[in-house]
């Protein structure tokens, strides 16, 4: 009886654990999830970049709106401002209305040496 008991105990030990297919297909799966993570992880930060980029070109233009009504300044098209460690180009341009005392005015802004516009703003403004 003794020699079945440690045949049957030979068995359990051997039946346990787990084969090199199945450690291999785990962590086959394992690496997919992990290079789905990092992909995800990759644009979140390309896009916050990107985000940040249009939040600070919208507050140069809402602010180069502003001194252009306070200041009546028209003749400038064209200047830069530094904001955040970053250079920026602000464009203007005006259009005229129906109305000869009111005209639209046009800011683009866009970071000093790109093509990409960043932010473009427009607003009415008169007398």
């Amino acid at each position: 009886m003794r020699v079945k008991s440690s045949e049957s105990s030979l068995k359990q030990t051997a039946n346990r654990g787990f084969t090199l297919i199945e450690v291999m297909v785990a962590l086959a799966i394992i690496a997919i999830a992990l290079s789905a993570v990092s992909r995800s992880l990759g644009l979140t930060v390309s896009n916050q970049s990107h985000l940040e980029s249009r939040v600070i070109a919208t507050w140069l233009a809402e602010n180069a709106i502003v001194e252009h009504q306070v200041l009546n300044n028209q003749q400038e098209k064209k200047t830069s401002e530094s904001m955040l460690n970053r250079e920026w180009e602000i464009e203007f341009a005006t259009e005229p209305t129906f109305i000869p005392e009111i005209y639209k005015l046009s800011v683009t802004v866009s970071e000093k040496g790109s093509d990409d516009v960043s932010a473009n703003l427009f607003s009415v403004v008169g007398p």
